[in-house]
């Protein structure tokens, strides 16, 4: 039983560090380079999708959004197909590796621990993990981003969907949990969740005074008026 729990732990361990890696891949910092810009002095200085549609465009943010989306999905995705059930550590494998790319891209070890605000990666980990959450979180994220064009606002009205979205799937019996319990995925989306929204505190701050920056119709960033 002893070495059963080492070799978990050890199993959980390397998975975790090795998605954390991965997730450390400042994609948007890199991104910027490419185009002789660092987006760290410029906007609002996040290194995430967001901060760089703002200074290059919404073609770069996507590209950017789709690889720290794959961030997330990868690792999760590759644990979930090829691991998970192999080897001790059994369901925390996948959940060790979607928490291991989130935390890695909002404290990338590259950048002395200064990373985004992780939503692009937590969204690719839950695409694997919980399609519905994915969908419900996804469908809110729209709704919110067309009505107010507030990322911040979308971003965190997607993240406190994911937990009961996932919770109402099971309870539906839907066929999309092959990969680890239902139980410590659902952990997992509430920890994310909370997550995403604790680091939207100052956003959070800024829509209550009025402050808070908005995207226009035609996609450029404006002040709320």
């Amino acid at each position: 039983m002893g070495d059963v729990r080492f070799f978990m732990t050890v199993n959980i361990f390397i998975t975790f560090v090795a998605a954390y890696l991965l997730g450390s891949v400042p994609f948007a910092l890199l991104l910027g380079k490419l185009k002789g810009v660092d987006i760290r002095r410029i906007g609002s200085g996040n290194v995430g999708a967001t901060n760089l549609t703002r200074v290059l465009g919404g073609k770069w943010g996507k590209t950017c959004f789709l690889l720290d989306f794959g961030k997330g999905a990868v690792p999760t995705g590759v644990v979930l197909i090829f691991v998970d059930g192999a080897l001790p550590g059994g369901a925390w494998l996948p959940v060790a590796a979607a928490a291991g790319a989130v935390i890695g891209h909002v404290w990338p070890i590259w950048l002395g621990f200064n990373g985004g605000k992780g939503v692009a990666t937590t969204l690719g980990a839950i695409f694997v993990l919980s399609p519905w959450a994915f969908l419900a979180g996804g469908v809110v994220w729209l709704l919110l981003f067309h009505i107010s064009r507030y990322v911040s606002l979308a971003s965190i009205g997607a993240a406190a969907v994911l937990p009961m979205a996932h919770f109402t799937a099971v309870n539906w019996r839907q066929p999309d949990y092959e990969g680890g319990t239902e139980i410590q995925i659902l952990i997992l989306l509430t920890v994310l969740s909370l997550f995403i929204i604790w680091r939207h505190r100052g956003n959070i701050q800024r829509l209550l005074k009025g402050t808070e920056h908005k995207f226009s119709r035609k996609g450029k960033e404006k002040p709320c008026e």
